[in-house]
């Protein structure tokens, strides 16, 4: 009388990491992720991230360019993504037809409950700036027969 479902998707790619790659637009005028507080700011110093500069003019554009095409933006965005999980149970007929039921369904169901992955961005399988993780779905009910 109970049924569980679920699916699992996995994914071993690499992607394109969204901080490494708008770190290179320090300088302008956009909002910097969290992570570019590791950045250069004395001589000697080992970080991440380049130094920041008030005049995007000033830096290289040669170099920003070139930074841009490399593999040093390059992350590991493999995924394992809990994508869809349901369950259910049918309750037995013959306490139903007392009251006129033929059958009864309860039932949950849920899309996106977990994402476990190292990508330091949103998304691994979408990989924007501006997109957001898959939105968590949780859908629970009755389906009762007459």
């Amino acid at each position: 009388n109970i049924e569980f479902d679920f699916l699992f998707e996995f994914k071993k790619q690499l992607g394109i990491d969204n901080i490494k790659n708008s770190s290179i637009l320090i300088g302008s005028i956009n909002n910097m992720p969290v992570q570019v507080l590791n950045r250069w700011q004395k001589p000697g110093e080992k970080a991440e991230y380049q130094k920041f500069s008030e005049d995007f003019a000033n830096q290289s554009y040669e170099a920003t360019y070139l930074y841009s095409l490399s593999d040093a933006i390059l992350a590991n965005a493999s995924f394992i993504r809990l994508k869809n999980m349901s369950l259910s149970y049918n309750l037995s007929s013959n306490k139903l037809q007392k009251v006129g039921i033929s059958k009864c369904r309860i039932y949950m169901q849920a899309q996106n409950l977990f994402t476990v992955t190292k990508y330091p961005g949103a998304d691994p399988e979408n990989q924007s700036m501006v997109a957001l993780s898959p939105m968590r779905i949780i859908t629970a009910g009755i389906k009762l027969t007459f």
